[in-house]
């Protein structure tokens, strides 16, 4: 046991040690992470199949004698041995996710938004998609197939993430309101089918690592990127005064289920790239903020990205800690920033 757990801590120093190494610009080699996650998997099912052997052998053999206290404590440290050996992997496996999105896709993502993108004279997330696809051909054969299913879900889960989130900081940050709010609507729904299309193709695998009917389905999913869609179409057409409508905007039920998914404030920056929303003054977007808060439980039916009653933001935050662990998209983003020596 002492040389396995010696062997475990050899293999997360030196996949540290790689990423320490890439904060000059270079990304870990994904050939060498998936290495890692098989190098873990093999040692994991063949301690497993060794020291259990080796368990039950001591024990029939009385070696432990009636030391039942000691045969529960070796089983412990076996399974101990056993979650770190999928840990390893699994850590791996969130790296090479990482380091496609962060890396092959950087500049993909800093298009989006854009003029031309908002024209569809762009089309970023066919360049997504081609990219995956790329990657799952080699990825398909190179990982066991558990991981290859994780790594399915976290890239779905990223790529859906960081739209959501680039669009909402592309607002905050003060850039140019949409020309044309229903041409960029548009855009957005293009890009849904894009990312819909392509993941659907993997829709086993995406089950297998968690994504399905009741709870959660690949349309579920992407849904939101609809309701944003909705809120650019909607904002134009409640314009009174030239002032907008907050109670008129905020009954819409599209926008009731989007401020349950990302909260008021992600909602009030995405009316901001609206003309008429980037007109607004601070005490109209504190109106809007409290019309958004007053009715984000109109509709009170099944929301699909995970919000239970009384908290909102899970999707944007998709990314912040609960019950005292960080998710998986909070881990990748912090690998991410790691890998890229931020």
């Amino acid at each position: 046991l002492g040389i396995l757990h010696s062997e475990q801590d050899r293999a997360k120093n030196a996949l540290d040690e790689a990423v320490a190494d890439s904060s000059d610009g270079e990304p870990v080699a994904i050939d060498w992470l998936a290495a890692n996650v098989n190098d873990c998997a093999r040692l994991q099912e063949k301690a497993s199949e060794v020291l259990e052997s080796a368990v039950d052998e001591l024990v029939s053999q009385s070696k432990l004698g009636d030391d039942a206290h000691g045969a529960e404590i070796l089983r412990e440290q076996l399974e101990n041995l056993y979650t770190k050996y999928t840990e390893q992997a699994t850590v791996s496996t969130s790296y090479i996710a990482s380091v496609i999105m962060y890396y092959d896709l950087q500049s993909v993502f800093e298009g989006l938004f854009l003029p031309a993108w908002e024209s569809s004279t762009s089309s970023g997330m066919s360049t997504v998609a081609a990219t995956y696809r790329d990657y799952f051909e080699d990825l398909r054969t190179w990982l066991p197939e558990y991981f290859f299913c994780k790594l399915c879900r976290q890239c779905f889960e990223q790529v859906v993430v960081r739209y959501v989130e680039d669009l909402v900081t592309h607002a905050r940050l003060g850039k140019r309101p949409f020309k044309d709010p229903e041409a960029a609507a548009q855009s957005i729904r293009s890009d849904r089918k894009e990312i819909f299309d392509f993941f659907s193709e993997y829709k086993e695998e995406l089950e297998q690592a968690g994504i399905r009917p009741p709870k959660m389905s690949i349309e579920e999913r992407v849904e939101v990127l609809e309701w944003i869609s909705v809120v650019f179409e909607k904002v134009p057409t409640v314009v009174i005064n030239q002032s907008i409508d907050v109670e008129d905007l905020s009954s819409v039920e599209e926008v009731n289920r989007l401020t349950r998914a990302m909260g008021c404030e992600g909602v009030a920056a995405l009316v901001q790239l609206c003309p008429e929303g980037h007109k607004m003054n601070g005490e109209e977007r504190v109106e809007l903020l409290e019309a958004l808060k007053s009715a984000k439980y109109i509709h009170t039916e099944k929301y699909t990205l995970g919000a239970e009653e009384g908290e909102e933001g899970r999707f944007m935050l998709g990314l912040r800690e609960e019950s005292g662990k960080k998710s998986f998209l909070s881990s990748a983003v912090a690998r991410a920033k790691k890998l890229r020596g931020r």
